[in-house]
């Protein structure tokens, strides 16, 4: 009889299915894609902020409020732009349109910003920076004749609207479009940006490489890829 019920209950296990393998399936799967040394492949806060803000704060953004934006920082600083080299700061405007006419002239080399000022019966060097602003605006007064004075200035207000862009991107991928206005908002309005963006100087190349730096840092930050990286250097 012991034998009989036995092996009843032997068979009746073996015939009712198991369900422990199908439970085990799904730790395997988990072990599989994260391993022992191995790191996941994206956190959350990576993942959002590869997700653009257009899809997660307000939108896609107006291209017409953007353009709008550039507009108005360059309209701000453009009645400058035929001004003398005179009032404040006027030294450090003379020094970099003097740096600008020797290049355009061709009296000076890429790595030897030169000026008027003699010392010892030559043109003095001011080494403290590379002047690309400067050497921007000798290019387009030799090409394109006019005043070397308004393209100076004009390199300037170009710098300014390229740094307005370029921190309306990067606010607008890290806080969204409302965020962004306001940032470019406050750069293009600020009473010093808008004296250094239209002044003969190299203030407003400054802010546009800086933001550009950051810029690039943030897509390789993003994206993962060594040139972004370069870039930012």
């Amino acid at each position: 009889m012991n034998r009989g019920l036995g092996s009843r209950m032997i068979s009746t296990v073996r015939e009712t299915p198991s369900t422990h393998p199908a439970q085990l399936r799904q730790p395997t799967s988990i072990s599989s894609s994260v391993g022992w040394g191995d790191s996941p492949t994206r956190s959350d806060d990576e993942t959002a902020r590869a997700v653009s803000p257009e899809s997660t704060k307000g939108g896609r953004p107006t291209r017409w409020g953007f353009w709008v934006l550039l507009l108005l920082t360059a309209a701000i600083r453009l009645p400058g732009v035929n001004r003398p080299l005179l009032g404040n700061f006027s030294t450090k405007n003379l020094t970099y349109a003097m740096i600008a006419r020797n290049w355009g002239e061709g009296r000076a080399s890429l790595w030897r910003p030169t000026m008027d000022c003699l010392v010892g019966g030559q043109r003095g060097l001011h080494l403290l920076e590379l002047p690309v602003s400067a050497y921007l605006s000798g290019t387009a007064w030799r090409l394109c004749g006019g005043s070397l004075d308004a393209w100076g200035r004009l390199a300037s207000v170009a710098f300014s609207v390229g740094a307005v862009a370029l921190r309306f991107s990067l606010v607008r991928r890290w806080h969204g479009q409302a965020a962004a206005y306001g940032a470019g908002l406050a750069l293009a309005l600020s009473p010093a940006a808008i004296i250094f963006g239209q002044s003969f100087m190299l203030e407003a190349s400054l802010v546009f490489f800086m933001m550009a730096s950051f810029w690039a840092l943030d897509r390789w930050l993003t994206t993962c890829r060594s040139f972004w990286l370069l870039a930012a250097g």
